[in-house]
């Protein structure tokens, strides 16, 4: 309450960051030559918020978003190389390799009580604590999947992909 901005509604903050960048690339082929093997290739990323970025305040009130991750433009892509193979005419198998390529960009703002006055003055943020995340990393990941069709117009199929542990390097910058 004696802030300048104390008991007043947040303002209203949208998201600036724009699109994000999310492929689905991918060609298949046989080469003309093998009946029962097609091999592909890809590009794909997982379902995340790859790109987001909102203001810390408007109008020189703290926005309500600020304590949320202010910004992101991570990326996650996998480039794939896969094989199918069918073994019966009831039954495909098929394997893929990804190379896991990962990038972080991350601004998170967190309070930080440095003394009893020091938050109580009319300066706006002055008790925030910026955090700059910037890490990258290169990780393998895989997918097995099998499709069963019981009939020329109905399928079923699975498929499992391991785990991708992202272990990774960069700088944590506070401010």
């Amino acid at each position: 309450p004696e802030t300048p901005w104390g008991n007043d509604r947040f303002p209203v903050v949208k998201n600036v960051a724009g699109p994000a960048f999310t492929p689905l690339l991918a060609v298949a082929t046989d080469f003309g030559y093998f009946d029962r093997v097609t091999f592909a290739a890809g590009l794909f990323t997982p379902s995340s918020v790859g790109n987001r970025t909102f203001p810390l305040g408007v109008a020189e009130k703290p926005a309500a978003s600020r304590y949320d991750f202010v910004q992101s433009r991570s990326k996650i892509l996998y480039p794939t190389v896969a094989a199918g193979f069918r073994l019966t005419k009831w039954l495909d198998l098929g394997v893929s390799g990804h190379l896991v390529l990962a990038s972080f960009d991350q601004t998170t703002v967190s309070y930080a009580d440095i003394s009893a006055d020091a938050c109580k003055t009319a300066e706006s943020f002055k008790c925030d604590s910026r955090g700059t995340l910037q890490a990258n990393a290169t990780t393998f990941a895989a997918t097995i999947g099998a499709m069963i069709r019981p009939s020329a117009n109905l399928g079923f199929g699975a498929s499992f992909r391991t785990p991708t542990n992202i272990n990774a390097v960069g700088t944590l910058t506070p401010q």
